[in-house]
């Protein structure tokens, strides 16, 4: 199958077995997008990003409610340097931890979302300045728990020189 962009927003009925037949099938897939899928974890995430996908570039997972630190970890261990936009906004149970081992492993990203992540801080901010170097756009509107000392670190000296839009 040579379908490149899978939209299924919203799908409540997606499992690890459907995820799994998807990464196994969709060897083309290039834009992924699954936000507000509400029965999907951290093993269908995996389920997915098993298989080698080498084109896939945009990889949209926001309102994961059960999405946790482990899903970054696959995510850092099982994409390419191809993923350049990572949306997570609203994955609730992400950290700083899941952050500081997906930034040095996916130094690729040119548009990250991180909207209402209420457990993320300026270590997450830190790690992200120090290791993305093509990142343009960052969201990280209504988290609550970033000082203005990261947003400055992110600014003035992080490797994004290419950053234009901060949210």
């Amino acid at each position: 199958v040579h379908l490149t962009t899978l939209i299924l927003n919203g799908c409540s009925q997606l499992d690890e077995t459907t995820m799994a037949t998807l990464g196994r099938c969709l060897t083309h897939i290039q834009h992924l997008s699954v936000a507000s899928c509400t029965s999907l974890t951290d093993q269908a995430l995996l389920a997915f990003l098993q298989r080698e996908l080498p084109q896939l570039s945009h990889l949209n997972v926001s309102q994961f409610a059960r999405l946790s630190d482990t899903s970054l970890r696959h995510i850092a261990l099982h994409t390419t340097p191809q993923l350049s936009k990572l949306e997570l906004a609203g994955c609730v149970l992400l950290t700083d931890q899941g952050f500081c081992f997906l930034a040095p492993r996916v130094t690729s990203l040119v548009h990250l979302d991180l909207e209402d992540l209420q457990q993320i801080t300026g270590s997450t901010v830190k790690a992200l300045a120090n290791n993305e170097p093509r990142l343009q756009h960052f969201s990280l509107a209504n988290c609550t728990h970033i000082a203005d000392d990261a947003i400055i670190h992110l600014v003035l000296y992080g490797v994004c020189r290419h950053l234009s839009h901060l949210e």
